[in-house]
């Protein structure tokens, strides 16, 4: 089966990992600024639940090898600056 995920891929500026569970208080933001998930259906209206939904999809997919997001570090502050990915 392909590899979708670009873990240990790197540019200029980002280095790109799969996401972690140490990576949830640094996405949580995320969910707090109601234009990050305005277009988005079926989201549960509290930050932590919607962010923990987000994860454990995540998690699921990297088992299950069906792509899945890829966290996206900042190489000069070691940040997680965001996500991306392609799922299947």
């Amino acid at each position: 089966m392909a590899n979708y995920l670009l873990e240990h891929e790197e540019t200029e500026r980002l280095y790109f990992r799969k996401l972690q569970p140490k990576d949830f208080d640094d996405w949580l933001p995320f969910y707090h600024d109601p234009r990050s998930t305005q277009y988005w259906e079926g989201l549960s209206s509290d930050p932590t639940e919607a962010c923990q939904v987000q994860f454990d999809r995540i998690f699921e997919r990297y088992e299950q090898d069906l792509g899945g997001m890829n966290a996206l570090i900042n190489k000069e502050t070691g940040a997680l600056i965001g996500i991306c990915g392609l799922l299947v």
